[in-house]
């Protein structure tokens, strides 16, 4: 499910001319989705973590975390460079720094 602040992210990575895509499905065999795709493979996630209108998210219970766990560690090991942000990281501008920074240090291996 999309929240206010991935929408503010995906208005961010337009405004500065990223291309992405949102809930990309980054493993063939599993249901797995990221909340979005940047070439060259990196994903990015905006964490929920505790919504003060409705209470804990998944992400808080021993089950969720587990299963995000697992999840995460598939992305690395298919070869995507994984990205996790609080909502505030995505307020603050902080998690738009860190993408362009991902993009650069991802085009400067593919050079090498």
């Amino acid at each position: 499910m999309d929240s206010q602040y991935e929408d503010l992210l995906a208005f961010q990575l337009a405004q500065s001319n990223i291309k992405f895509e949102r809930q990309y499905k980054f493993c063939p065999n599993r249901k797995w989705r990221a909340d979005f795709y940047i070439r060259p493979m990196i994903l990015a996630e905006v964490q929920g973590l505790v919504n003060l209108n409705v209470g804990m998210s998944r992400h808080t219970t021993i089950k969720g975390y587990t299963m995000d766990c697992e999840r995460n560690n598939e992305a690395q090991l298919l070869g995507y460079m994984l990205l996790q942000f609080t909502q505030q990281q995505v307020k603050n501008g902080l998690a738009l720094e860190t993408i362009k920074r991902a993009i650069e240090i991802k085009m400067i291996n593919l050079i090498d």
